[in-house]
């Protein structure tokens, strides 16, 4: 067994870069285009995850009864390969619904087992002993440098809202300057535990077909890419000035290549996306189309799978094929080659698809 990686980022590449900007529709006026701030990006058909534009964005809370780790950037090993200390965090399979929760450990018990303290209890026992079987240790990325963007865990509000790092402390925290302190602090020293790293796509080139937010009135149209500034910005014309200026300098942030129009989608395409929410019935993922696909559980690996979460997290990133496309407009994704073409209710799976997809239903 091999470490299970996991980040809750997204590499920005330039494979397919040209092709999905080809490919995907235009906003065809500046009144009609969908607002957003671009906060993740992933390669192949740059995946797009979006926070909201007015004020900071907020995550929805987490406790020990939802899918767990919103906030960690990290990756988990396998009980077999890690040897555990107290104050070790953890996700471990709590005994009580066999659903894996975080914690950290509060002793050992010198047999092999240690004493779990649940993060959140949720009304149910606030700690159980374990074996290594029924834990793996969280892994926390700490590598963070000045000028990475982030996101973070305000300590004012304990919501979640994208910054950059400003400054590394000697205590091993770090001041995040806030995209938008919305009336708060401009400046959070806060912990790794509390930040994820978020990838940006920075490279734009001249000709790109984008949308972008529009200065005066911070809605997203779209326009073509003229240069990149010496500031960083990039000079953008837009395909419909409606009697405002020609083109503006717009921060890298506030642009985003077009979402992928469903009907441009066929079986076997393969794209890279990220994991937006665990069901026991499978995974949807953001995959840079205007609608989320979803992985059932038994299209995601060769073999049978027992407990997804062994398999997959929020925010990993993974590689999919398109495996049908719905009467309804739903997708369905496979993460197996072999199994494009092949349904996602069989085949190993032991939870039916459901008729109705509801990717952020609690």
């Amino acid at each position: 067994l091999k470490f299970i990686p996991h980040q809750f980022c997204s590499s920005a590449g330039e494979e397919g870069r040209d092709t999905m900007a080809r490919n995907a529709s235009k906003s065809s006026h500046r009144g009609s285009a969908l607002a957003g701030v671009l906060v993740l990006a992933a390669t192949s058909q740059l995946v797009l995850s979006f926070v909201g534009s007015v004020g900071r964005a907020v995550a929805p809370a987490r406790g020990r009864r939802s899918s767990p780790g919103f906030g960690l950037t990290t990756r988990f090993a396998v009980a077999t390969e890690v040897a555990y200390d107290v104050g070790d965090k953890v996700k471990a399979k709590s005994p009580d619904d066999e659903k894996w929760y975080p914690g950290k450990i509060e002793s050992d018990m010198g047999d092999g087992t240690y004493t779990i303290r649940w993060d959140d209890a949720d009304d149910g026992d606030e700690t159980n002993v374990l074996g290594p079987d029924n834990l793996k240790k969280v892994f926390i990325y700490r590598e963070y440098k000045v000028g990475d963007d982030c996101k973070g865990q305000s300590p004012e509000d304990e919501n979640w809202y994208p910054g950059v790092v400003s400054k590394i402390n000697k205590d091993g925290t770090f001041q995040v300057k806030w995209d938008d302190p919305d009336g708060g602090d401009e400046t959070n020293d806060i912990d790794a535990e509390v930040m994820r790293k978020v990838i940006v796509f920075k490279n734009y080139q001249k000709g790109d077909e984008v949308e972008a937010k529009y200065p005066d009135d911070g809605n997203m149209y779209s326009g073509k890419v003229m240069k990149k500034n010496k500031d960083g910005t990039f000079q953008v014309e837009w395909d419909d000035q409606d009697g405002g200026p020609k083109d503006s300098p717009i921060y890298y942030k506030d642009m985003r290549y077009p979402p992928i129009e469903v009907d441009t989608l066929a079986v076997g395409q393969k794209f890279k996306g990220t994991v937006m929410r665990v069901r026991d019935f499978g995974a949807f993922v953001d995959f840079g189309c205007k609608e989320q696909g979803m992985v059932h559980i038994s299209q995601i690996a060769e073999t049978r799978v027992e407990n997804i979460e062994d398999y997959l997290e929020e925010g990993q990133e993974v590689e999919v094929w398109i495996n049908m496309l719905r009467d309804d407009g739903k997708i369905s994704l496979t993460m197996v080659e072999s199994k494009i073409g092949k349904g996602g209710g069989g085949g190993g799976g032991r939870v039916p698809v459901p008729d109705s997809w509801e990717p952020f239903q609690a």
